[in-house]
């Protein structure tokens, strides 16, 4: 079983209750997974796939979910059920746009390329190369993602892709980065700098952000930069523009952080994805970081495995296993009910 880090992204609006199908092999509609219901307001978890293949990379826009398995294996799933996209691309990061469906390639044919496949399905199609294992991001039409042989900060144009810039080089490690309209959000090498996402790397003053001791994955929501410090235990964030950082809350290892409208999510545990371990989810209100405010982590979602997982206003979805040993599963959580705390979700997947 080689399970493998799944990119991190806030997803769009969330999905309503569906079907229940292997994780590897695509079935159409049918009963509803543990504990859901197949229409109607009272929705909870639902599993939308399982099977003995793991979820290493998850996508999901509106009513449709995409999701890659450890056999190269990449699948849609949507209101008419479960459907095979396409096969032999070993895939740890998925993004979407209108038309295409793009995967970050670790292994396989395009070994440490960006591809894309047809949202309806297809042949994969190499757009580009010599790409790092760090999450890549599309934003007005360009490729963003970390250089292989570099760890520079690269765009290129979606449809003339080796047409490459340079937006931030002299990096060592970089870990993560974040997009927005201005600028390019990039932990490397124990620091958060900004970048401007229009200035090519010779014309860059990057602006410091914070300092970091561990990891330092990187969210940005409106004016305010998140980061998750798996070292220093502990989740801060800083305006845009550079200020003091804010403690958000102290966390045990925290590997990610979401951020969107519907709140701050940190999630990992130590050791992440060791037999028996558990990881977790930990939900926060957007305001969590405002000084002066209290909050505590206390309601966390525990998953055994953890791979992957995306956040939005109303539902939670994520690929773990129920149980060590036991088939990995792409869920989903209709929040309509519960999701301030997620509790529930824990009693279903202990």
């Amino acid at each position: 079983m080689n399970i493998r880090v799944c990119t991190v992204v806030a997803c769009a609006l969330c999905m309503a209750c569906g079907a229940r199908s292997q994780l590897d092999i695509p079935r159409g509609p049918g009963s509803v997974g543990d504990g859901g219901t197949g229409s109607g307001s009272a929705c909870v978890d639902e599993d939308i796939a399982t099977g003995n293949d793991d979820g290493v990379a998850l996508a999901v826009d509106g009513d449709a979910v995409f999701w890659g398995t450890d056999n190269g294996r990449l699948y849609r799933h949507d209101a008419s059920g479960n459907h095979d996209v396409t096969h032999e691309v070993y895939a740890d990061a998925l993004v979407l746009d209108a038309t295409y469906l793009y995967a970050r390639v670790y292994g396989g044919t395009f070994s440490n390329a960006i591809v894309r496949v047809p949202r309806s399905g297809g042949s994969a199609e190499l757009r580009v190369i010599n790409v790092s294992s760090v999450p890549f991001a599309i934003r007005d039409g360009l490729f963003y993602f970390v250089e292989g042989t570099t760890s520079s900060i690269v765009s290129a144009p979606v449809d003339t892709p080796t047409a490459r810039t340079t937006i931030v080089d002299g990096l060592v490690a970089t870990s993560s980065f974040a997009v927005d309209d201005d600028n390019v959000y990039v932990s490397a090498n124990g620091t958060v700098v900004a970048a401007k996402r229009t200035l090519v790397a010779s014309q860059q003053t990057p602006l410091l952000l914070t300092t970091t001791v561990g990891v330092g994955a990187v969210a940005v929501f409106g004016s305010t930069v998140y980061v998750a410090d798996d070292v220093g235990n502990v989740v801060t964030s800083v305006a845009t523009t550079g200020a003091q950082a804010t403690t958000c809350w102290n966390d045990d290892a925290p590997r990610g952080v979401i951020a969107d409208s519907s709140g701050l999510y940190s999630f990992g545990g130590e050791p992440l994805y060791s037999n028996g371990s558990f990881s977790w989810v930990v939900r926060a209100p957007i305001d969590a970081c405002t000084a002066g405010n209290d909050f505590v982590p206390s309601d966390a979602l525990d998953v055994t495995h953890l791979t992957c997982i995306r956040a939005s206003a109303s539902a939670i979805y994520y690929t773990g296993l129920r149980q060590p040993g036991s088939a990995a599963a792409v869920v989903v959580r209709d929040g309509r009910q519960e999701m301030q705390t997620m509790k529930r979700i824990a009693t279903d997947l202990e």
